[in-house]
């Protein structure tokens, strides 16, 4: 029984569940420009899809389509 929590924790160590989010800035401009050019991620499987226009439709925000990177995929 041991041994399935160890292999739990390392599995969520490895992925990143167990560590802070980093703290966001207290300046109200820098969080709308971040909220504006930070991009929504979509997991397929091993693939980080992120486009401005799927962005723009999940924060319903039309200022999210002037971000110049309009498509970015990485495996």
């Amino acid at each position: 029984m041991e041994e399935r929590g160890l292999a739990l924790y390392r599995r969520l160590e490895q992925g990143g569940y167990l560590t802070r989010k980093e703290i966001r800035s207290e300046n109200r401009f820098e969080r709308a420009i971040d909220a504006i050019f930070e991009p929504e991620v979509i997991h397929l499987r091993k693939v980080d899809i992120s486009c401005s226009a799927i962005t723009a439709i999940k924060r319903k925000n039309p200022l999210c389509l002037l971000n110049p990177i309009v498509l970015n995929v990485s495996w």
